[in-house]
């Protein structure tokens, strides 16, 4: 998600960002199985600065391309994360972008599958 703030809504420059990590991480230590989390969702009705460019639309067709990458196991969290409305839970959050511990309690549950 930090990538937006530089890219903006650049789908393909942070998949292409991702998938670059994914082989460097591959080259180093080959029998490395990596989960790879969806970007979470936000909420701009809590504090707009903090969301600032990120947009759920955009982070959801971010996470449809994540969801083909390969080499990983994908791991959708963001849907466990979103409110009636497609917005990051405002039981998850402080401000809109980061997970609180509820948040992380959702993201821990679902990670204790793959572990």
């Amino acid at each position: 998600t930090n990538d937006y703030s530089v890219l903006e809504s650049d789908n393909d420059a942070i998949k292409a960002n991702i998938k670059r990590i994914i082989v460097s991480i591959k080259e180093r230590l080959p029998a490395c199985h990596i989960l790879l989390l969806s970007v979470y969702p936000v909420n701009k009705s809590l504090d707009p600065m903090s969301v600032g460019v990120r947009s759920n639309k955009t982070i959801d067709r971010l996470n449809e391309r994540l969801a083909t990458l390969k080499d990983v196991t994908y791991v959708d969290v963001a849907t466990h994360l979103k409110d009636e409305e497609g917005n990051l839970d405002d039981t998850c959050t402080v401000e809109g972008l980061h997970l609180n511990q509820n948040g992380y309690r959702i993201v821990t549950k679902i990670l204790k599958k793959y572990l």
